[in-house]
């Protein structure tokens, strides 16, 4: 008794072969549009092309705004380093730096970037195609500790 031609049941492949292993009864496209979803999915930590793509248009849209569009004395010193998605894109994290090592200042600057977060995610939202703005989270780091 046949189930599909698409997919054969146990029996019927055991008649063709001595074993069955796990991607046996697949088509040789399904196995490939599997293997492309998971490439696609930011499987082995490699994100995808929209990812880097949404990374990208949001590092030059936030140091755009942090010297231009903020108005605050305290984050003149920050420039962006990179973007990059903490949790499937629905977050990214932004790492910045500052010629500061004083811890005070920096926590100054967490501060005033709470305060100017609102600014942020408009010129953000702006700046790219999406349907909703990413979450964002700042990381400020002293130049000299940079990763």
């Amino acid at each position: 008794m046949k189930t599909s031609p698409n997919h054969p049941n146990e029996n019927e492949m055991l008649e063709h072969c001595d074993e069955l292993f796990v991607d046996d009864g697949i088509s040789p496209q399904e196995l490939e549009k599997r293997k492309q979803s998971a490439i696609g999915k930011q499987s082995r930590g490699k994100p995808n092309h929209h990812s880097r793509q949404l990374c990208n248009q949001i590092y030059h849209a936030i140091d755009e705004a942090i010297t231009c569009d903020c108005g605050d004395p305290v984050l003149d010193d920050l420039r962006a380093v990179w973007v990059r998605p903490v949790c499937k894109s629905s977050t990214l994290e932004v790492m910045l730096t500052t010629p500061e090592t004083d811890v005070n200042q920096i926590d100054k600057m967490h501060e005033a970037l709470k305060n100017v977060s609102e600014i942020l995610r408009s010129t953000v939202a702006g700046s790219i195609t999406r349907k909703r703005v990413p979450q964002l989270t700042f990381r400020i780091v002293p130049e000299k500790q940079r990763d």
